[in-house]
């Protein structure tokens, strides 16, 4: 919850999933200066979290994500 929360608070969109071997996975969309604030967070983490890395991939933008959502 905490990147949809930091996601909705950036006034991204975009999905956020959690992987069975418990990564993390974020399809954002955004400013360039929104997604390195969400890349910020994702790097740091919640205080409960242990971040051993963070990989970034460019996509084509999706005209369909409208809204932050989590996905199962």
């Amino acid at each position: 919850m905490f990147i949809y929360r930091t996601a909705l608070k950036l006034g991204l969109s975009g999905t956020v999933r959690n992987a069975d071997n418990g990564e993390v996975e974020i399809d954002a969309q955004g400013t360039e200066g929104m997604i390195a604030e969400l890349l910020k967070a994702a790097r740091t983490g919640p205080p409960s979290a242990e971040v051993s890395s963070v990989a970034v991939s460019e996509l084509a933008p999706d005209p369909e994500l409208q809204q932050f959502k989590v996905i199962a």
